[in-house]
Formats: C-alpha cells, sequence, structure tokens
C-alpha cells in the first residue's frame, strides 16, 4: 500500500498540471500575515472574475514548473505560496491582486505566467496598472479616427479659404 502522503502529492501535482493545461495564466503570491476571512474575500474577488486561489506545496510547484519549461519561476517559490489560476480576463485578476496586496502587506506579488511567458512581480504591476480594455479601445480608436479628422479639417478649409479670397478680390473692387 502506498503512503498516504506519496499519494497526496502525487494527487496534488497530476491537479496542478491539469489546471496548467487550460489557463489564460497564472500568478504566483506569497502569502503571510493574511487571516481567513481576508483570504475569503479575497477568493471571492478572485472567483467573480474566474479565477482561483490554492495554496501550494513549494517542492511540488517546483516539479511541475520545471516539466513544464517555466523554471523561471523556480527561484520565487519561497515561503507560503500560493497560485491564481485565470480563465477569464488576466488584467482585471492582476489589478485585483494588486489592490489587494497594497490594502494587506501580507501578500506578494512573485511572478506568474501568461500565455507561455514568463512574468515577474514589476511586470505585473505594470499590468495591474494598465487602463481598462474599453478605454485602451477608446484610445486605439481615437488613434485611428485622427488622421481621418485631420482630412476632413483639410478639406473644409479650402473652400473657407476660397471664399475669403474671393470676398477680399471683390472688396478691393
Amino acid at each position: 500500500m502506498e503512503n498516504i502522503g506519496k499519494l497526496i502529492k502525487t494527487i496534488s501535482e497530476k491537479y496542478i498540471r491539469e489546471r496548467l493545461e487550460d489557463v489564460e495564466g497564472i500568478f504566483i503570491l506569497g502569502f503571510s500575515r493574511i487571516s481567513a476571512p481576508q483570504l475569503s474575500m479575497f477568493r471571492s474577488m478572485l472567483n467573480a472574475h474566474k479565477a482561483r486561489f490554492m495554496v501550494i506545496k513549494n517542492s511540488i510547484a517546483r516539479r511541475v514548473f520545471k516539466s513544464k519549461g517555466f523554471e523561471g519561476l523556480i527561484s520565487v517559490l519561497e515561503g507560503p505560496c500560493g497560485i491564481v489560476y485565470v480563465n477569464g480576463d488576466s488584467v482585471a485578476v492582476a489589478k485585483i491582486i494588486f489592490n489587494f496586496a497594497k490594502e494587506n502587506e501580507g501578500l506578494k506579488i512573485r511572478g506568474g505566467v501568461l500565455k507561455d511567458t514568463i512574468i515577474f512581480s514589476q511586470e505585473i504591476s505594470q499590468l495591474a496598472t494598465l487602463p481598462s480594455r474599453e478605454i485602451l479601445y477608446a484610445q486605439v480608436v481615437q488613434v485611428l479616427r485622427s488622421p481621418f479628422n485631420l482630412l476632413v479639417m483639410t478639406l473644409k478649409e479650402i473652400p473657407r479659404r476660397l471664399v475669403s479670397v474671393l470676398n477680399s478680390i471683390k472688396d478691393k473692387k
């Protein structure tokens, strides 16, 4: 009969591997001095954005990350760690994590993976400070619209100048 500890580790490792297959991204968080109610509130905020937080055992995470080619994340696995699996908007989840970490000193952003790219805490902070998707769309539309606006203004100016020149000629005669 197999040792129950090894069985739990095997099941945990298999669960983490399966979760990594079908997610948009993951974030690795360090946590300490966070109460159970705060952690519960954090989980509920994440659940609203199709993300889940799970406490992980560092040795298991190291094996999984090594097998997935995420060796760069192994260095951030120190102390109590948790992993946030994102199935929805990664930027919105990064904002939730960033804001929660500002309010609770016990939560530290350590790193993550977005679409097979390893990112670290500074990049996640930059991601969290991006404007919302709607604002970015509006900015892109404004940039695309500006050449047309300039063209219209220029075309509108030509007849106005012609009328001005004709009026000045009329006034002279």
